[in-house]
């Protein structure tokens, strides 16, 4: 009797340490999702208060920017100086097409294109175009912040162009 007694207790415990030290399981597509809007309120952010402000407030205090020509820019402070405060002659709009996000659900990735326009003293607008990596980290409060930005000059992008992605 008392080694039925051992065998249960032993076995209750096991199975307890068993669940105790499986991990949560996480839900990727709602983390996804996550991701994916934080990246848009990101850039709905720079159309309202600047790139500068915007890069800033999105990014990781370690964060990294690779320009698309220059050298990274570490650091959020630095990120803020070398982005062009907000100027309504100059308009950077993106969009995220598609992202992953890792199974503990702590990074993850947004790929997408922008538009950027400018315009000259005399009202005539350029535009130039692009895609973007944003490498992304949750943040112990459950945010996310982006980590690593980079991008890329491109033709206006078509339908063709980024069907690979669906």
């Amino acid at each position: 009797m008392k080694t039925r007694k051992l065998f249960h207790a032993i076995f209750i415990i096991f199975i307890l340490v068993i669940f105790s030290s499986c991990q949560e399981i996480k839900d990727t597509k709602s983390e996804l999702q996550n991701i994916m809007n934080t990246d848009k309120a990101f850039s709905d952010f720079a159309q309202e208060k600047g790139l500068d402000l915007a890069f800033s407030e999105f990014a990781d205090s370690n964060a990294i920017k690779l320009p698309g020509k220059g050298h990274p820019i570490k650091g959020k402070e630095k990120i803020k100086n070398s982005m062009p405060t907000f100027n309504k002659n100059l308009s950077l709009v993106w969009e995220p097409l598609m992202g992953e996000i890792s199974q503990s659900c702590d990074l993850g990735y947004t790929l997408g294109k922008y538009v950027v326009t400018v315009k000259d003293s005399s009202g005539i607008e350029k535009k130039g175009y692009g895609y973007y990596v944003s490498i992304w980290k949750k943040q112990d409060n459950g945010s996310w912040k982006w980590i690593i930005d980079l991008g890329n000059e491109s033709e206006e992008p078509t339908h063709e162009d980024i069907k690979f992605l669906e």
